[in-house]
């Protein structure tokens, strides 16, 4: 706390008082590395976007440059989801909804890019230890067979290139909706 404290003491001094223009530049960002939107995330958004009828094909093309003005201010999901409220007839709660699936598959998608561009190659399923389910008050059996099949994967090794192939598909941790897995990357020796 002390820490803060000192930031924002020092950011708003009574000697000098920032104005509300100031503000933003005096306040700390996250730097984001714009290479890492390759074509292979962008094909994947692309893909995701298209495959929700609620976002509809004329929406497709802006949805997209939204999603990838959000992942270039660092994972912006607020300025997505708005977004995606503007479409007519989308429910907030599907927006929401939405959002977190695209942003945490592009996610994954510029992770596992980055992982082999840095030569790793092999990488350690961690189970979060919290159901991997879109809702888990009310899980379908979907849900359940998901949850169950990520919590068997826990600790087992996979080729980040691959993925892992849950019930016939390529997966890795984070990517399928409602999935809080991670992944530890296991070092060369």
């Amino acid at each position: 706390m002390f820490g803060l404290k000192k930031f924002f003491t020092k950011l708003v001094s009574t000697d000098e008082q920032a104005s509300a223009e100031e503000l933003p530049n005096q306040m700390p960002t996250v730097k984001v590395d714009k290479s890492r939107l390759t074509p292979a995330v962008k094909a994947q958004l692309k893909k995701d976007i298209a495959s929700f009828a609620e976002i509809g094909k004329k929406n497709e093309a802006k949805v997209l440059a939204t999603a990838l003005e959000a992942l270039n201010r660092g994972r912006d999901m607020a300025h997505l989801s708005s977004g995606l409220m503007t479409i007519d007839g989308m429910p907030k709660n599907c927006a929401h909804r939405i959002t977190r699936l695209l942003v945490n598959r592009a996610d994954v998608i510029m992770t596992v890019e980055h992982r082999l561009t840095l030569g790793m190659s092999e990488a350690k399923w961690i189970y979060a230890k919290a159901p991997c389910m879109h809702d888990p008050t009310n899980p379908s059996k979907a849900d359940i067979k998901r949850d169950a099949a990520h919590s068997a994967l826990d600790g087992k090794t996979f080729d980040i290139a691959k993925g892992m192939v849950v019930d016939g598909v390529a997966t890795w941790p984070g990517f399928d909706e409602g999935c809080k897995c991670v992944s530890r990357t296991i070092l060369p020796d």
